[in-house]
Order: C-alpha cells, then structure tokens, then sequence
C-alpha cells in the first residue's frame, strides 16, 4: 500500500506542479513497474504510463512527431484509472471483516 500511495503523490506532483518536466516522471514510471510486478490488475496502467514516456522522450531524443493533446488526453485517462485502482486498494484493506 505505502508503494501505491508514493505512486499517486509523485504523479500528482508531477501532473500539477507548474515547473515539473518529463524527467521527474522516472519516479512514477518505475514505481508503476513495481506496483505491476506486485499486483497484474495494475499491468494495463503501467504499460501505458511507460508507453506515453517513450513517445515524448521520442519526441526529444529523434525529432519525431507527436501529436501532445493527443498524449495529454492518454495521460489523463491513466491518471484517472491510477486514482481508482487506488481507490479500490484502500476501499479492500479497510473493509471490516464479517
């Protein structure tokens, strides 16, 4: 759980904070893969996430076009998602026992 919640905060971080660029999502983007390792269900999530990086460092490194509103849209999908699938994490581990 303390890997899910330093997932959340460190892509949060770096969604909304205004001087945030592409090289500090490396933080996000390995705890995604480690949080994929630990539970399946959290596979199509990371996937996208490292996904969406490799076409913006594309982007950078090749010259090669991209379409960001595009990416933007992506991103913000999988923010979403991650934000459920951490609902769903803490809504089971607080759940009383019957």
């Amino acid at each position: 759980m303390l890997v899910i919640c330093a997932f959340i905060t460190s892509y949060t971080c770096v969604l909304f904070h205004p001087e945030m660029h592409e090289r500090y999502g490396m933080v996000y983007e390995i705890l995604a893969i480690l949080i994929m390792v630990l539970d399946i269900k959290f596979a199509p999530i990371a996937i996208t996430l490292n996904w969406l990086a490799l076409c913006v460092y594309c982007n950078y490194l090749f010259a090669l076009p991209i379409n960001l509103p595009h990416l933007a849209i992506v991103n913000t999908i999988c923010y979403l998602a991650a934000l459920y699938y951490t609902y769903k994490q803490i809504e089971t581990h607080t759940t009383p026992n019957s």
